[in-house]
């Protein structure tokens, strides 16, 4: 009886045990071609990846323009406090006073030590104590709190006799040491929100302020 070689027949080229090799690409064009598309799973990752990247976006732009906000709004503060301040500069060393005494409690919590100079008629009608709302060079709203207080850059103020509250002295354990001179502060705030300061000024002047 003849016997049949059962040994199996060596793969052609191109192809390991009887089957076709399948290049990479072939797979992955198969796939492609597939009808089946995303499965649920797939699609949900999908939008959560992209989610994530829009509101990571939406972040950074978001904090980008909070931070040019404030850039603007801190500059028109220091361009307001210095108008105000350079009416103070133009004065002569009397004439630096407030023409009233308008306040309130945000302003009393932002007032520097010292004794406030008594009001007085002033030509300029911007020289008083709260000026609300003020427009901006960037056309925004602020707050602008002025303050003309006495002090001392040497000693301890001193109102009692021969000064006055009109005209204190500095003096220190009886001996005078130098005139008073005024202390004059600027504040820009925000107009809703009084806590938000944008620019603070201070500037002194004495006797010889003017002359």
């Amino acid at each position: 009886m003849t016997t049949r070689d059962q040994r199996p027949t060596p793969g052609t080229a191109g192809e390991i045990g009887g089957h076709h090799r399948q290049s990479p690409l072939t797979s992955l064009r198969r796939r492609l071609h597939r009808e089946e598309g995303f499965g649920l799973i797939e699609l949900l990752i999908a939008m959560t990846v992209l989610n994530i990247g829009i509101l990571a976006v939406f972040t950074g732009l978001s904090s980008g323009f909070a931070a040019l906000n404030r850039a603007s709004a801190t500059s028109s503060g220091a361009a307001l406090a210095d108008a105000q301040m350079e009416k103070f500069r133009a004065l002569t060393f009397p004439a630096i006073c407030l023409n009233n005494a308008t306040t309130d409690a945000v302003r009393t919590a932002g007032s520097p030590a010292g004794t406030a100079v008594a009001t007085c008629a002033t030509a300029d009608p911007a020289l008083v104590a709260l000026r609300t709302p003020v427009t901006g060079p960037d056309n925004a709203q602020y707050r602008v709190d002025t303050y003309v207080v006495w002090d001392c850059a040497m000693g301890t103020l001193s109102t009692a006799s021969p000064y006055s509250t009109s005209a204190p002295g500095c003096e220190t354990e009886s001996v005078e040491q130098a005139a008073a001179i005024k202390l004059v502060r600027i504040t820009v705030r925000d107009t809703v929100t009084t806590s938000k300061v944008y620019a603070t000024e201070d500037s002194a002047f004495d006797e010889t302020t003017g002359t």
